[in-house]
């Protein structure tokens, strides 16, 4: 299982052997690139961003295949169901697209890893020069007074 899962995250396997020239793989590929420019590069984009720009660029591709075959094979002409179809992918396409470039999925963020003994001595500093400040007269005196 390891072979499949490393070949699955590091792209070379996204859904399952087929022949890699077919002019829709290409243009799969190409349109997965492009997404993860949009982004910032695979190297910025969390596994989340990654999966969303697949999946669009599958999205898209599917559209396009539906174009080509209503305008080479039908004349143009798409029957209500093909275009339902294809107004349901679209809406999912431009979703997932606006999610994209919005940048509401999870992006890989910077975490603060401040060491937690360092942390709690800044504060045990502070208490101490805090003892150490002379006491202010008028500090002495109300205090006499109680």
């Amino acid at each position: 299982m390891r072979t499949v899962r490393s070949a699955l995250s590091g792209g070379i396997l996204v859904l399952g052997k087929f022949d890699r020239r077919l002019p829709w793989c290409r243009r799969l590929s190409d349109l997965v690139g492009a997404g993860l420019a949009d982004i910032g590069g695979a190297e910025n984009a969390s596994n989340l961003e990654v999966a969303a720009v697949r999946r669009s660029a599958m999205l898209l591709v599917q559209l396009e295949l539906m174009e080509s075959r209503w305008a080479t094979k039908q004349e143009g002409v798409a029957s209500p169901r093909q275009i339902g179809v294809y107004q349901m992918v679209l809406n999912s396409w431009r979703r997932l697209a606006a999610e994209l470039q919005a940048g509401n999925l999870a992006r890989r963020r910077a975490r603060d890893i401040t060491d937690p003994l360092e942390y709690a001595r800044t504060f045990e500093r502070q208490d101490n020069a805090e003892d150490l400040e002379p006491e202010r007269a008028e500090d002495f005196e109300e205090r006499a007074e109680a």
